[in-house]
Parts: C-alpha cells; sequence; structure tokens
C-alpha cells in the first residue's frame, strides 16, 4: 500500500477466525489479549447497556448499604493495553474489545481510563485517540514523561497498525505514523503487529519493542528501540524465537529486560515456557519455571521487593516470581483468594502495588497477596467510550463517546464530531466519564 498510517492484509480474502490469539488462555479469541477492565459501545449513544460484574458493581442510583456512591467504572475486556505513569502516579488502560464479545469479529474500543489506586476514570478525550484497536503494546517512557502506544489491530480483515502513539495525561497525539511494511523495505517504524512485548528499559531511557504477530499467521522475533523520536532495529545474532502474546518487564535488579513465553504458531496451539534477558544482546535463561502459556501483560516489576511478578501462567490462579535469575512459585494456599484471572498488570510505584485488571476487576498485589480493590461501580459504568466493528486504522475523534464509524484511511468519526486525518490531533477535553 506504500507508505501510511496503517496496513491491511487479507490472506486470499479469508479470514482466519483464531488468527490472532487472545493473551492469557484466551487461545480461540483474537487479539485478545488479556481479560482487562473497559467499557463498550456498539450504538452511536455512547452508552453501554453492560453494567460491571456482579462482584464488582452495585445499583447505579446510589451505593448501597448506605456506602459510597457509585462511580464510572471499566466492563471487562480483553486485549487491553496497560501501562503506570509514574509522573502522574496513574495507571493507564487503553482499548481491547469486551469479553463479552468474541475479537475475531468486533467491536474493537478505543476508550482510555485511567486508576489513581481508589478510582478508574474514563478520560478519552473529545479530540483525536488511536482508532479502535485491540492487542496494542504498551509503556511509559520516563525520559518524556509519556505513555507510548505501539502497534494493535481488528481482526475481522486482517488489520495490523505500526503507528506510533503518545499520551500525556490529556491529549493522545500520532508521534510517528507508519509507512512501508514490507520486510525488504526501508523502514522508519517497525512491521504492523499485534501481540508484541514493549517495555521501558530504564538502563538505556529507551523503549525496546519484540516480537508479536502480523496477517494472524507470522510471528516475529526482532528487536526495535524508540528513544522517544526514532525507532532502531537491532535486531542481530541470537534473539528468542519468534513468539507473540507474552509478557516482557525491566528487571531493575539485573538491568535487564526480561521475557517469558509466548505463543510461537498463528493458533497458539504451541506454546513456550522459556525464559530470556535482554541487556543489548539476548540471552536464554536455564532453571525450572511457570509451564508453557501465552498471556500478554501479564507480568510487572514489583520493584519494593525486587521481583517480576507473573499472574496467568499454567496452571490457572498460580502466582510466580522472577528475582535473582531464577523463578519461585508463589501462588498462596488453595484458600487465599487471588484474581479471577486472566488480565493485564502494572506496577504503581507510588503506592508500591502491583495493579492486576481483568473481568471488570481491580485487584493489586502487596508483595504477599492478593486483595480484590474494585471500586463501588455504577450500573453500565462506562462513561464516554468508541468503538468500531470496522475500521482501517489512523485516528478517531469523539466528542459524545458514540461508536466509530467505519473510514478508509482516514479518522473514523463518532456523532458529534468531525473525521481528521490519523496524522491529526485535535485539542482534546478530557472526560471523566460522569
Amino acid at each position: 500500500m506504500g507508505r501510511a498510517s496503517f496496513v491491511v492484509r487479507i490472506a486470499a480474502g479469508i479470514v482466519v477466525g483464531a488468527a490472532y490469539i487472545a493473551a492469557c488462555g484466551h487461545s480461540s479469541t483474537s487479539h485478545g489479549g488479556p481479560s482487562d477492565a473497559g467499557g463498550s459501545s456498539s450504538s452511536g449513544s455512547g452508552s453501554s447497556g453492560d453494567s460491571g460484574s456482579g462482584d464488582g458493581s452495585s445499583d447505579s442510583s446510589s451505593g448501597l448499604g448506605g456506602g459510597p456512591p457509585p462511580v464510572p467504572c471499566p466492563e471487562g475486556r480483553s486485549g487491553a493495553a496497560i501501562a503506570y505513569d509514574s509522573t502522574r502516579n496513574v495507571t493507564v488502560l487503553f482499548g481491547g474489545c469486551p469479553s463479552s464479545t468474541n475479537c475475531n469479529s468486533g467491536p474493537w474500543l478505543n476508550d482510555t481510563w485511567e486508576w489513581n489506586g481508589t478510582t478508574w476514570t474514563n478520560v478519552t478525550p473529545a479530540g483525536i485517540s488511536p482508532s479502535p484497536r485491540a492487542s496494542s503494546a504498551m509503556a511509559f517512557d520516563a525520559a518524556h514523561g509519556v505513555t507510548v502506544l505501539f502497534g494493535g489491530g481488528i481482526d475481522i480483515n486482517q488489520i495490523d497498525y505500526n503507528e506510533t502513539w503518545e499520551w500525556n495525561g490529556t491529549v493522545w497525539t500520532l508521534a510517528l505514523a507508519g509507512d512501508a511494511q514490507s520486510a525488504g523495505d526501508a523502514q522508519s517504524a517497525p512491521p504492523a503487529r499485534n501481540g508484541a512485548g514493549l517495555v521501558w528499559d530504564a538502563s538505556k531511557n529507551a523503549i525496546v519493542l519484540f516480537g508479536g504477530n502480523v496477517d494472524g499467521s507470522d510471528q516475529l522475533s526482532d528487536t526495535w528501540e524508540w528513544d522517544g523520536t526514532t525507532w532502531t532495529n537491532l535486531t542481530s545474532g541470537m534473539s528468542p524465537p519468534a513468539r507473540a502474546y507474552f509478557p516482557m518487564i525491566y528487571d531493575a535488579q539485573s538491568s535487564s529486560i526480561v521475557l517469558w513465553g509466548g505463543c510461537s504458531d498463528s493458533g497458539c496451539g504451541s506454546n513456550l515456557a522459556d525464559t530470556w534477558t535482554w541487556d543489548g544482546t539476548w540471552s536464554a535463561t536455564t532453571g525450572a519455571g511457570p509451564s508453557a502459556g501465552a498471556c500478554m501483560n501479564c507480568m510487572a516489576y514489583h520493584a519494593a521487593t525486587d521481583q517480576g511478578i507473573l499472574f496467568g501462567a499454567p496452571p490457572t490462579g498460580s502466582t510466580w516470581a522472577w528475582a535473582s535469575g531464577a523463578w519461585t512459585n508463589l501462588t498462596p494456599s488453595a484458600s487465599a483468594v487471588t484474581p479471577p484471572g486472566p488480565g493485564a498488570m502494572a506496577y504503581d510505584s507510588a503506592r508500591k502495588r502491583t495493579v492486576f485488571v481483568g473481568s471488570a476487576e481491580t485487584w493489586e498485589w502487596d508483595g504477599t497477596s492478593w486483595s480484590n480493590v474494585t471500586p463501588v461501580c455504577a450500573d453500565g459504568g462506562v462513561g464516554t467510550t468508541n468503538s468500531s466493528s470496522s475500521s482501517s486504522g489512523g485516528a478517531s475523534t469523539s466528542s459524545s463517546g458514540g461508536a466509530s464509524t467505519s473510514s478508509s484511511g482516514g479518522a473514523s468519526t463518532s456523532s458529534g464530531s468531525s473525521g481528521a486525518g490519523s496524522g491529526a490531533n485535535d485539542a482534546a477535553a478530557t472526560d471523566d466519564g460522569s
């Protein structure tokens, strides 16, 4: 297609139903990522009739039993992107698809939420956002104070993206539009993909991208670095085998990136259990660890205990820790409460808690045990939400939270707003979702 902000890939006109695999065990769901919290609307009204889960929601009129009044909360979804903004001390959640739907056919989401440790706030801007998508990769750029999102896609027409977006807490900005996609072409951005790993490398003040899935059939094994302006291809020599839907963290104890597991084929029929580290070169580690599995965003570095905490690896409900180059099973006793699994994780450094978002619930790990911290949520609990059942990438504008309409290369538009090119960025007012 030449230089564009998105790439459309259709394999012989056939949509492969299980081409993109939902992370954390949803092997029959495309672009499915972990089951994260979120909200969606498949109509132009911008509201959702879905309520929060039974364990995290209540009547919308008031807090039950004299408790606090219900607040807007994201409802269950899979394939959402998550990262912790250490400048503003909030966990950022973006996109995915409703857990009540099939990610193969949508709708897909492009709403933005933030968690401050007590309350979820819908901060979806009224202006430009990345178009609806799932299984994007996201990490916080500490050097520039912005959350970076790369790639993701939707499944119905085998569409993946390779735009680079930045979120500063108020607006989304297209930092770099996608361009050449063929492996032999000169590229200023990594090829389009979903299900990749993305993490901030504090030792190099740069963001590192690895692997992912493209076209629902091809797994990748390339390594790229983003310095806030430019992508550089660092692929060379030894590298982890091609894979998608895996967690990747920065281990401050060893000043290296740690990668675990993932799936090595398009249908995730073959999952991996290997562990690799990156310090400028890739190295395979040895020793026993979690069983083979695939789960995106299911690991976070818990700095308070200098451990990488993994939740979502087989068997269901297990919690593992990576420290000093080895795995330890921290799974509490059978009677201890754990998240309903699977989900997405990020470490809140201000409160020294690892945040887990999944199945419309919010949980936290304090270094020893899990606690359900899901707030009392309003019925429906979604506020402004953008969703789409067909999109060609680029940007989406919304002033009323309606569903995005299909577009071809330009921006998706919702009711009450005008379209814009994928590289545009409207001045955006925030919406707290109330």
